[in-house]
């Protein structure tokens, strides 16, 4: 019986180990630490939903004395401002938030881990969508907005239903700013 004495065997030098592919930014939970501040804006546009709804039916409903009709425009109007802004705060935090995502992956790929941008890329075939989680808040809020509801709420004239001393033809939409940022 021959035997072969000479084996060969392979042994990973300290250089390749330190080059190995690390763990996936983008799957690795980054995105989910990023919505949160998403979820808790739009959690925010719902509770100023509410709100307004609280305050329209002050003011629709023709009991208010001149001081609760004033409290209650004013309440409104700020609740409407609100919903406005967290609207373009979670439009423009998500804008970001995808495009800080997608240039760690492309940073990531130049330095020879394509991974995120494998997945950021053609996750969709495969019913990865790792964004979502992103731009998820942005139709939400965008839907709370315009849902019909708010938008009566938001430009009824109150001049009919409100105490005399109580007169304009003002709306909830005519006292507010739309944000610029």
């Amino acid at each position: 019986m021959n035997r072969n004495l000479s084996i060969h065997s392979v042994k990973p030098c300290l250089e390749t180990l330190e080059g190995r592919c690390l763990p996936s930014f983008v799957l690795g939970g980054a995105i989910n630490q990023l919505a949160q501040p998403l979820n808790a804006m739009v959690a925010d546009m719902n509770s100023a939903k509410a709100d307004l709804a609280v305050q329209f039916n002050v003011l629709h409903g023709g009991t208010a004395t001149n001081a609760q009709a004033d409290e209650a425009f004013g309440k409104g109007s700020a609740d409407w401002q609100r919903m406005l802004n967290d609207q373009h705060a979670i439009t423009l935090t998500s804008s970001a938030d995808v495009a800080f995502i997608n240039a760690v992956a492309l940073t990531e790929f130049v330095q020879g881990d394509a991974i995120d941008l494998i997945v950021l890329r053609f996750g969709g075939i495969f019913g990865l969508h790792p964004t979502n989680a992103l731009t998820n808040p942005v139709t939400q809020a965008n839907n709370i907005n315009s849902d019909t509801t708010v938008q009566t709420e938001v430009t009824t004239d109150f001049f009919g239903t409100t105490p005399s001393g109580f007169q304009t033809h003002n709306t909830f939409n005519d006292e507010i700013t739309t944000p610029t940022f």
